[in-house]
């Protein structure tokens, strides 16, 4: 893994240069606030980097260790992000639409206020997550374990939760309305360590 500067990354910018930044050493750098379109971090350490408000729209995080990372207020649309490392990762109030974090270690990630509409986070690791006030509409959480996660307020509403395993996990309602209305639970374990059928 070579080890990158932003000023090397603002370069390839600046001259319209691809960014394949697969396994390259990318671990505490700042990339906040720059256009990221389509860039491939597949495979590369990029533990504590700062990628807030940062368009990262088509990019490839597949298998990359984010562990620390800041997404804070990012644009992370239709991204790739399976098998990816985001313990304890930032994903707070940033726009996640149509990515998938299939199989992926999502442990202790704050995705507070985030929009996770439409996301696919099959057989994800959301162990003490914080998901309070996301919008999880018509995303996949099947499979997923969400044990101690917090969601309280957020909107799980056409939500495939079959087969998760809720259990110690904080759950209310949402804007007076059931958080959890035509969500699939089937085999889903709840809170209370019930199976719902």
């Amino acid at each position: 893994m070579s080890r990158l500067t932003r000023q090397e990354v603002t370069v390839m910018l600046e001259n319209g240069i691809d960014l394949d930044l697969s396994y390259d050493d990318l671990r505490d750098i700042r990339l906040n606030k720059l256009d990221l379109k389509g860039a491939d971090f597949s495979n590369s350490d990029l533990g504590y980097a700062d990628l807030s408000f940062s368009d990262l729209t088509d990019a490839n995080f597949k298998k990359a260790d984010l562990s620390h990372a800041n997404f804070r207020g990012a644009t992370i649309v239709n991204c790739n992000f399976d098998e990816a490392n985001c313990w304890c990762t930032n994903f707070s109030s940033s726009r996640l639409k149509g990515s998938h974090f299939i199989k992926t270690n999502m442990s202790g990630a704050n995705l507070k206020s985030a929009d996770c509409r439409e996301v696919n986070f099959y057989a994800a690791d959301l162990t003490v997550a914080n998901l309070q006030h996301a919008d999880l509409k018509d995303s996949d959480l099947s499979d997923t374990n969400l044990t101690s996660a917090l969601l309280a307020g957020a909107n799980m509403r056409d939500t495939d939760l079959s087969g998760a395993d809720m259990r110690t996990s904080i759950l209310e309602k949402r804007n007076n309305d059931n958080c959890l209305e035509k969500a699939d639970l089937t085999g889903a374990t709840m809170p209370d360590g019930s199976i719902h059928e």
